[in-house]
């Protein structure tokens, strides 16, 4: 079993925080005369910046996540060399996830605390807003991973190392409040124009997110005005599904690059493809090993004739494995030059990882106008049928409130999966957890309700006497 939480701890590591250690170009300031310092400078709040940007993208808006998907029911490889793969609701969150989200968390509040006074030449007013704003979202969006995974966690506001030494757990709800409060912030400093798409640059990053704040949270009526104003906008289109993670794809509303970066100064300079989908030319034998592949459930819940099982998943066999439904993987991200030098990415095929797409906030809105105290059953069936005639399938042939929020559900699914945590937070958030994982063989005998929560990590408990463990992991 220890084998089984090393292996865990070495693949998260791997796909989410290799590259954030490397910038060391321009180290945060650690007390006051520094950061006034520090904040001086137009050149050196650029870097600090993007030191956030690299820790915002490595460790809290993580596009893909085989592990998580493990956690849930899309991805179960019983021929993988990683157990970590075959039993994932076994596996205990590593700590470098908390204090990863707590690392950006401190970044993001060193900026808050010395933009506004801030008196660098060069650092405009437009500028100062959107770096203000770009920190109140990383920040948002780090609490909103932390109370989803942790349930609640302590609320630091400071970058004050030693007032945050020792701060108990904050009830979730108020947490929720200070991301609310903050994203709505973020969204008045930023404008409507649409900026660098591998930055927070538009109103629209800290609103999409915001839309996900309010339908974790049930607020459907906030959610579906949150996704409106979007899909409103006329910003962004659907595109065909082959063309989704294109870097040209007009569905992006944030792109976070590549995980793989060649470069940590600019967040475009990276090693094409994504970890942990299937990518063209490499090895496939030795990647289907190592690689998760698709659940059945998962490969099963596809329609007959959805677009998206043709161009977004990959049959490998080259083991010869007897089960070909446990030989489908994720194949959204197709050109990986990290595994193999030699693949040749066509012109005009570049991807990108996609932080925020528009197709989830219609499945945002179409969820929270079927779910909402008098439900908009109209509206939502329209929302879920440009989804799935974009697809290649035909309307959905569910009428009545209960079937319909079914179908968006499972829509999620199959639009969703290996991006971000979208099916294990679709789970936990709908009280579907213990049905739907409790059924699952080779996780029945295992699975525990308190797993919905992951653990605290015993070394955080160790060094704050204020924190509690969740029920269950004592």
């Amino acid at each position: 079993m220890k084998n089984i939480y090393i292996t865990a701890a070495i693949l998260f590591a791997l796909i989410t925080f290799s590259s954030c250690e490397k910038f060391l170009e321009t180290p945060m300031p650690t007390n006051s005369l520094a950061t006034k310092t520090a904040f001086s400078s137009k050149t050196t709040i650029d870097g600090m910046m993007n030191q956030m940007y690299i820790t915002f993208v490595n460790n809290v808006a993580i596009t893909t996540s085989f592990i998580m998907e493990a956690y849930a029911d899309n991805s179960y490889n019983p021929t993988s060399s990683s157990t970590a793969q075959t039993n994932g609701d076994l596996l205990p969150w590593p700590s470098a996830g908390w204090n990863q989200l707590y690392r950006a968390i401190y970044l993001a509040n060193t900026m808050l605390e010395g933009l506004p006074e801030a008196n660098a030449v060069g650092l405009t007013q437009t500028i100062r807003d959107q770096y203000i704003a770009a920190a109140l979202t990383v920040r948002s969006m780090a609490y909103f991973q932390l109370v989803r995974f942790y349930g609640d966690v302590p609320l630091l506001l400071t970058s004050d190392v030693e007032a945050n030494k020792f701060v108990a757990r904050t009830p979730k709800a108020e947490i929720y409040t200070k991301i609310e409060t903050d994203l709505k912030q973020a969204i008045t400093l930023l404008p409507a124009t649409l900026g660098a798409k591998y930055y927070i640059t538009n109103k629209y990053i800290p609103e999409a997110i915001l839309a996900n704040v309010y339908l974790t949270q049930g607020k459907w009526t906030d959610a579906e005005a949150a996704a409106t104003d979007i899909i409103g906008s006329g910003k962004f289109q659907l595109v065909n599904v082959a063309d989704v993670f294109l870097q040209t794809s007009a569905e992006t509303i944030m792109a976070t690059g590549y995980t793989q970066y060649a470069n940590d100064k600019a967040l475009k300079a990276a090693v094409p493809g994504a970890y942990g989908c299937l990518p063209a030319g490499s090895s496939k034998l030795s990647l289907e090993t190592s690689f998760p592949s698709l659940s059945e459930s998962l490969v099963t819940s596809f329609e007959t004739g959805d677009l998206r099982r043709t161009n977004w998943t990959i049959v490998s066999n080259a083991g010869g494995y007897s089960n070909p439904l446990n030989r489908v993987f994720c194949y959204k991200y197709k050109y990986n030059t990290g595994f193999d030098a030699n693949v040749n990415i066509p012109v005009g095929r570049e991807e990108d990882q996609k932080f925020m797409r528009l197709a989830e906030m219609f499945l945002v809105r179409a969820e929270a106008r079927a779910s909402k105290t008098s439900p908009d059953l109209t509206g939502a069936a329209a929302d879920l049928n440009l989804i799935r005639n974009r697809a290649g399938l035909v309307n959905t042939t569910a009428v009545t409130q209960s079937a319909l929020v079914d179908a968006i559900i499972k829509e999620r699914r199959v639009e969703l999966f290996y991006e971000g945590f979208s099916r294990w937070c679709d789970l936990v958030r709908t009280n579907r957890a213990d049905a739907v994982l409790g059924a699952i063989p080779y996780k029945a005998s295992n699975w525990k309700s308190h797993m919905k929560l992951f653990p605290i990590p015993i070394a955080e408990i160790q060094k704050n006497p204020e924190l509690t463990q969740n029920p269950g992991y004592n």
